[in-house]
């Protein structure tokens, strides 16, 4: 488990393509100093075969630089960007899907739309995007989800969508 001795590093977490069953140790220290319990996450990605749907996001930005941003009330960060992978099932290898972002479980766009084929699927590098801040203050989540639909337009209207297994942070936006 890690210790505030162990190597670190700020967020975002910097990595290469994830070719083997690989686990990730973490934990988070608060402007105070106060050490929260380590947390522990496996992340598994078969590089041979993929029987399932999915995807992966890394350096996730909101403004342009991080992926935290202080907001005004109905902000809007223009420069959001992400690098995505994404694959449908080794099954059904010419289904269209869907990558949708939300901010509190509400979706605001798709940031891939298209038939990305079975692992290891599409990379598309920084795809552009723009989020706005909730009018409410307080802290908030930018989510993003895969749903296999016929396009961007019938996956935004799936109510489905804030509730999947699948939906991964990948930033906070803090209005005050």
């Amino acid at each position: 488990m890690p210790t505030t001795s162990s190597a670190h590093g700020l967020t975002p977490v910097k990595y290469s393509d994830i070719s083997v069953t690989t686990t990730l140790r973490y934990f988070g220290v608060s402007p105070a100093g106060t050490e929260p319990t380590p947390h522990s996450e496996h992340f598994g990605i078969d590089a041979t075969t993929q029987e399932y749907a999915g995807y992966t996001t890394r350096d996730d930005v909101l403004d342009g630089t991080t992926p935290v941003v202080i907001a005004t009330a109905g902000q809007v960060f223009s420069m959001a960007s992400s690098q995505i992978r994404v694959w449908v099932a080794s099954t059904t290898p010419g289904n269209n899907a869907q990558l949708v972002y939300m901010v509190d479980g509400v979706a605001q766009g798709c940031i891939y739309d298209g038939a990305p084929g079975a692992y290891p699927g599409t990379v598309v590098n920084q795809v552009a995007f723009t989020v706005t801040a909730p009018m409410k203050a307080g802290t908030h989540l930018v989510t993003v989800a895969q749903i296999e639909d016929v396009s961007c337009t019938m996956a935004l209207s799936d109510p489905a969508v804030p509730g999947r297994p699948n939906v991964t942070r990948i930033g906070v936006v803090v209005v005050r």
